[in-house]
């Protein structure tokens, strides 16, 4: 079986008390071999960090997004669906479906995979529920350890 990965890092800035405006997103299969690297800039965003903290927030919250229903009855069955969520940080989507029965996440990336914002690179990962949290928590501490006076603005 693929194994596959991602990876979102927020990179530091160059000037000392600055925050950063790059980002180093990684994807890999594993035993294949492939990986893919690129560098994304958030540089002149009016929201600054504040897509990608909602991503990592996204993440974050999954497990309550798994006990959440709808009341859409697409399968006429009069149960309720999970629903999917959906964020956007214009390089980078994600829309995540949690299953809170079997205690998984599937999660789909769309990456931007040229600059003129046109063609996005899909990438799934299935994940257990757990390592998926774990993910928003490490990326969101990562977005407001690089980034001080970013998160100095955004303090909860």
């Amino acid at each position: 079986s693929v194994r596959r990965s991602i990876t979102i890092c927020p990179l530091p800035s160059d000037c000392p008390m600055q925050d950063g405006t790059e980002y180093l997103v990684e994807t890999s299969e594993v035993p294949l071999g492939a990986v893919h690297s690129d560098q994304f800039s958030i540089a002149g965003w009016q929201m600054e960090h504040d897509d990608l903290w909602v991503l990592a927030r996204a993440f974050s919250e999954v497990e309550a997004l798994s006990r959440e229903r709808i009341s859409l009855d697409l399968w006429r069955t009069g149960a309720k669906v999970t629903p999917n969520l959906f964020i956007s940080a214009s390089w980078i989507q994600a829309a995540i479906i949690a299953n809170h029965r079997r205690d998984e996440v599937s999660a789909t990336f769309f990456i931007q995979a040229d600059d003129s914002g046109d063609l996005y690179r899909r990438f799934l990962i299935l994940a257990s529920m757990d390592d998926v949290r774990k993910f928003g928590i490490e990326l969101e501490a990562e977005i407001r350890l690089v980034n001080p006076m970013w998160a100095t603005d955004h303090d909860a």
